[in-house]
């Protein structure tokens, strides 16, 4: 499975990378590091099942690429997501 997590560097987040990764899964996570911290991720920088780009779910276009790459799903464990939804922003997502 090939997963895309946003908000993978902050708390919750990275525990999921953690746990997809050790069961075997390809793991992708966004985050834009105003709530995570590389510090939560460094350990599976060494994973070649393990991949991650610093930045928004605002880019729709990076957004659109990371999804559509997961065939497993997505998962967002950004709480920031939350608020720009409410302000009007429309990101496509899926669940796992």
């Amino acid at each position: 499975m090939i997963a895309f997590i946003t908000g993978g560097a902050e708390f919750i987040g990275s525990h999921l990378a953690d746990r997809l990764v050790a069961r075997g899964d390809e793991v992708w996570i966004l985050d834009d590091l105003s709530g995570g911290a590389m510090r939560n991720i460094d350990h599976l920088e060494d994973s070649a099942l393990f991949h991650h780009r610093i930045g928004s779910v605002t880019d729709e276009e990076l957004v659109s690429v990371l999804v559509d790459r997961a065939d497993g799903g997505s998962a967002s464990c950004a709480p920031t997501l939350w608020k720009e939804e409410e302000a009007g922003l429309h990101v496509r997502y899926r669940t796992m």
